[in-house]
């Protein structure tokens, strides 16, 4: 049904017409012009329409509201409103990979997408574990998708590393969200702003391209729409309990810096 909410896991996600695009891109050791060599034709094309294709996950705003990871954060009380603040995180991040994933899997590419490659592939006379794997690979560019926690991405950065040294890639891309989405993800999520501003101080140990491509939802409604939901119930339950709280607005959790106590 178009425009409808689609329902699924009991439940306890939805999605509609939440949708993510690339955002910000930052170019690391000259990585744009290295992908646009005519021996990468298309690689960076599809890889911003996959991601393109992909869904963000909601949690339902029941769930949210109850056995979602919900941070309560504490503000000078004030007479205006006294009552202790809280936040939500109403995006899946385990599911917001898995639709990354699957949106890889039916890609139709000639040569194909290599789907979780070893690191270090098997053949080349040193050891090669398969927990060692990128995400994606294809015409010697790896890919790496992070919207986990912030130590991931040094993780992701140290395969593209490890495979280039090797000789097996030529150019790496990772994949995170902005600071805005991240916001609704968790605490401490790797986010575009931040791989910026730390990833040049590892010059001398990182030597390959690599093109950081910063995602966020096209329209934000949706999710705006489930917080707010969430956070009402969330407001509703501690009153009944005679335990009043109040939501930190959405308007603040989409700022880039959050800073609670000008709430």
């Amino acid at each position: 049904m178009s425009g409808a909410r689609r329902w699924c896991r009991a439940s306890r996600l939805r999605s509609g017409n939440l949708t993510v695009h690339v955002a910000e891109e930052y170019s690391y050791r000259f990585a744009s012009a290295v992908l646009a060599d005519p021996s990468f034709a298309g690689v960076l094309d599809e890889l911003k329409a996959i991601i393109s294709r992909a869904r963000v996950p909601l949690l339902s705003p029941s769930i949210a509201a109850r056995k979602n990871k919900m941070k309560q954060r504490s503000v000078k009380a004030t007479k205006k409103d006294p009552r202790p603040r809280f936040l939500l995180f109403p995006v899946k991040q385990a599911e917001l990979n898995a639709s990354i994933d699957r949106e890889f899997a039916r890609s139709k590419s000639i040569p194909p997408w290599e789907y979780h490659p070893r690191a270090i592939p098997e053949g080349l006379g040193i050891a090669s574990d398969p927990k060692v794997a990128a995400d994606c690979r294809r015409l010697r560019v790896q890919v790496e998708v992070q919207f986990g926690n912030a130590a991931r991405w040094y993780a992701d950065v140290f395969k593209f590393q490890l495979s280039y040294s090797l000789n097996v890639i030529d150019a790496a891309v990772l994949v995170v969200p902005t600071q805005k989405l991240a916001n609704f993800i968790d605490d401490n999520i790797s986010y575009f702003e931040r791989v910026v501003r730390e990833l040049p101080s590892a010059k001398l140990s990182l030597t390959l391209p690599i093109l950081v491509l910063g995602v966020e939802p096209d329209n934000w409604n949706e999710l705006k729409s489930c917080y707010d939901d969430a956070s009402e119930r969330r407001e509703l339950a501690s009153a009944a309990k005679g335990k009043p709280t109040a939501r930190i607005p959405f308007a603040v959790r989409i700022r880039d810096e959050i800073n609670v106590v000008e709430v």
